[in-house]
């Protein structure tokens, strides 16, 4: 199947995967030090002597969450997939933090999970700095990544918390603008209103990802104008629409929403929703 499709579309299909099992891990290990070392478990945290993260990780998110702020709403967040894989895989973490939630995947403990996990970040970093990968390497960030997943979601069952893990979310948004935001909350507002200005004839486009654990034939995607009356609508990963006078106004405002095919969902009439505001001015005169 996977040979059916462009270089392009693999690279894009491998990144998306690898970025939502980042998002797992990254929530695993905020969880579970945040239970076991409180909330200023980043900085402050130490196991048999040591702080949960090497100076440099910690430097590097108090750089990143400085320089981004609006990017990042935890230090965790800012933790790139081999400082991930390197908090996960120090022994005595591992076997005393981490073993449950990984044990589906990793049976054989902290070896095993290096080893494979280890050969995701030369993809990961492939990816990151436009570099070609194989098929291989993409069937293998599919495969190890659902591995993961799998795991992290048996894990969370038997936690009791299988619900607020078992409905798709969005995790990344960009627009034709140069914005992109990656999305921790089921429900998140954007604002690029103090950005460079739309006009009225200006065609701009928004995509959204969702998390990559879930089908696309799982769920549906929504989009409306949603301060206009009667606004356009669409549906699916991306929105495309040329500006109107109508549309023109300080605040003018898309919506996406996330649906699964369940009969239930996180937030009763959907599991994830995206408001993002831009102005929009009239054409000069």
């Amino acid at each position: 199947m996977m040979h059916d499709q462009s270089f392009e579309e693999i690279r894009v299909a491998a990144r998306q995967k690898l970025e939502t099992c980042e998002l797992w891990l990254r929530r695993l290990i905020h969880e579970v030090f945040l239970d076991s070392f409180g909330p200023s478990y980043f900085d402050e945290g130490k196991h048999n002597g040591n702080h949960l993260f090497r100076s440099e990780v910690r430097k590097h998110a108090t750089e990143r969450m400085s320089a981004e702020a609006s990017r990042y709403e935890r230090k965790v967040d800012t933790l790139t997939l081999d400082q991930i894989v390197d908090t996960l895989c120090k022994k005595d973490l591992y076997t005393e933090f981490f073993r449950l939630a990984l044990s589906e995947a990793y049976p054989d403990g902290n070896a095993e999970a290096r080893t494979f996990l280890g050969r995701l970040v030369g993809v990961r970093n492939a990816l990151s700095h436009s570099n070609p990968i194989s098929v291989h390497d993409a069937e293998r960030a599919f495969c190890y990544c659902d591995d993961i997943i799998l795991s992290l979601k048996s894990y969370y069952e038997e936690q009791n918390m299988a619900q607020e893990y078992n409905a798709p979310r969005f995790t990344r948004f960009s627009d034709s603008l140069g914005n992109t935001e990656h999305l921790l909350d089921t429900q998140k507002a954007l604002s690029f209103r103090d950005g460079p200005s739309l006009h009225s004839g200006d065609t701009i486009r928004l995509e959204v990802e969702v998390d990559a654990s879930f089908q696309p034939d799982d769920y549906s995607i929504s989009w409306a104008v949603a301060n206009i009356p009667g606004g356009e609508v669409g549906a699916g990963h991306s929105f495309v629409l040329t500006l109107q006078p109508r549309h023109v106004g300080e605040s003018f405002t898309i919506q996406a929403q996330v649906i699964s095919n369940e009969s239930w969902h996180r937030h009763q009439n959907f599991d994830a929703d995206l408001v993002v505001s831009y102005k929009v001015l009239p054409l000069p005169t």
